[in-house]
């Protein structure tokens, strides 16, 4: 079984050149973005942000081996002042919408500053929407280490944890295409799961 250690995750990422760290989130982001496409709400979408047009700006960067910063700062501050602002009335998995911009946060983070707990946050934020969301449809937040590890072991956070695992051996073996073929191909959820999210609706208690 697959487990979340951010901080060996953070010592492996730091063995890699700054190119594939980014590599690394910018395959994180991509894999959240439909997340985006069919949650986001009103405030984000009036926000013009396109987070499919950067994730595939960071990937032609990425793969030209061409890493120069030029206004990305820009672009991250108008996105993290888009996602500071409070939102009300959302739906049950709204939250992967906000969650799906905030790795693309982290990425373009990633090419601007070369810390690999950059890459190290991206993961979580992923490893995290799949917890939540499995937490969401279970309908009862984990009190006990048997229900930690139940969801811990539910195929949204196993599926998540491997992914991010066979990144980094890919990385490890320089190869960036396997990478970006890799996470388009495996968006975090699949068109049933998603069906199961518009569907859901919350237990009362």
């Amino acid at each position: 079984m697959f487990t979340y250690d951010e901080n060996r995750l953070k010592q492996e990422l730091a063995t890699l050149p700054p190119r594939l760290r980014l590599a690394f989130a910018t395959a994180a982001a991509t894999r959240q973005l439909p997340c985006y496409t069919r949650f986001a709400p009103p405030r984000l979408l009036q926000a013009q942000l396109d987070p499919e047009a950067l994730l595939t700006a960071l990937w032609k960067k990425i793969r030209a081996g061409e890493l120069a910063p030029e206004d990305w700062k820009a672009t991250l501050d108008k996105l993290m002042a888009v996602l500071e602002k409070e939102t009300r009335d959302w739906r049950p998995f709204d939250f992967l919408a906000e969650d799906a911009l905030v790795t693309v946060a982290y990425a373009i983070r990633c090419l601007l500053d070369p810390d690999p707990q950059e890459a190290a946050w991206a993961a979580r934020v992923v490893y995290e929407a799949a917890d939540q969301a499995a937490i969401r449809l279970q309908g009862e937040v984990p009190s006990t280490s048997a229900a930690e590890a139940q969801i811990l072991a539910h195929p949204f956070v196993q599926r998540t944890l491997a992914l991010l695992d066979e990144d980094l051996a890919s990385l490890k073996r320089r190869n960036v295409e396997d990478v970006f073929v890799r996470a388009c191909a495996n968006p975090a959820f699949t068109d049933e799961e998603f069906a199961r999210f518009d569907t859901f609706v919350p237990a009362k208690r």
